[in-house]
């Protein structure tokens, strides 16, 4: 009897040995994450040439970008501004005046993730000779800027 006793206590055992043995081990969780390229517009701008006198017309170089518009983007992002329909551009009024001008986008911007990116750098410039001989009105235009990155 004593003898049995023995034998099942060491079957016993070593079956919750065994059981131990198979629940003990480790294993590995991949976790990732991509942060992506993205940009956030808010506000609006203008660029207002002003008061043209055609009497005494005078070209307007670097007139800047006006306005609460502000460009936000992921940290590191390049980002590069087109205009649809060139940089090249008309202020029309109505029925038939138009003025030629051209419009400066900056080569590219960079985004620190926090802060809006400077836009110092959109400007438009107008000749002079553009408005010499354009009737009296108000012209404008309106200017659509892709944000490519």
């Amino acid at each position: 009897m004593k003898r049995l006793s023995l034998v099942l206590a060491l079957l016993i055992s070593g079956i919750f040995a065994a059981g131990s043995a198979l629940a003990a081990g480790s294993f590995d969780i991949d976790v990732t994450a991509d942060v992506i390229n993205a940009c956030s517009v808010t506000g609006a701008g203008t660029i207002n040439f002003g008061d043209l006198n055609p009497m005494s017309p005078a070209d307007q170089n670097d007139v800047p970008l006006t306005g609460d518009l502000a460009i936000r983007c992921t940290q590191g992002a390049t980002v590069n501004l087109t205009a649809v329909g060139g940089t090249s551009r008309t202020l029309a009024s109505d029925p038939s005046g138009s003025i030629a001008y051209t419009l400066n986008l900056p080569a590219s911007l960079t985004g620190d993730g926090t802060t809006a990116i400077s836009l110092a750098g959109i400007t438009a410039d107008l000749s002079g000779v553009a408005y010499a001989n354009q009737p009296a009105g108000e012209y404008s235009d309106t200017v659509t800027v892709n944000l490519n990155f």
